[in-house]
């Protein structure tokens, strides 16, 4: 992923998405889950993918259909997130788990619902080895073959001053 494509996912979608979702809860947008979200596309696609061959996993971050289907009905059961979800998206998603493959602002927020739904508190912004740390316990796993070094080499220079 380039430092372009990275900045416009950032202000043309990443960003909106966020900063919609902070006016329902203040803490969904921060620079830090600007950053997860951002490093969390970088290591999963680089922006490329929206499916990758094998596996099940959607969009450009990368959800499983299973994951996709479990938080829906998280969000649902949160009633200022499923007013959020039903007002921006509408309800039922036809396309199920396929809507995070055609589009970007529905993955965008599942993935921040993912990582919200986590009880550890986020890491700093300017922490790459953290943020990378929280994906791969979250997002990837222990079991998942993603590698946090790899995690902040991506990341990193799409962030760079």
């Amino acid at each position: 992923m380039n430092r372009a494509l990275a900045a416009q996912v950032e202000r043309l979608v990443i960003g909106p998405v966020l900063a919609s979702l902070g006016a329902v809860e203040p803490r969904l947008d921060s620079l830090a889950a600007r950053r997860l979200l951002l490093g969390t596309l970088a290591v999963e696609t680089g922006g490329v993918w929206i499916q990758q061959n094998p596996g099940p996993a959607l969009g450009w971050f990368q959800m499983e259909p299973a994951t996709h289907d479990h938080l829906l009905a998280r969000i649902w059961r949160e009633e200022a997130f499923a007013g959020w979800m039903h007002g921006n998206f509408g309800r039922p998603f036809l396309g199920g788990a396929r809507e995070m493959a055609g589009n970007a602002f529905y993955a965008a927020a599942l993935a921040r619902f993912y990582y919200w739904f986590d009880p550890a508190p986020l890491p700093d912004a300017g922490d790459l080895e953290g943020l990378a740390g929280y994906w791969k316990r979250r997002w990837n796993t222990r079991l998942g073959a993603g590698r946090a070094d790899k995690f902040v080499r991506l990341l990193g220079p799409l962030i760079a001053a």
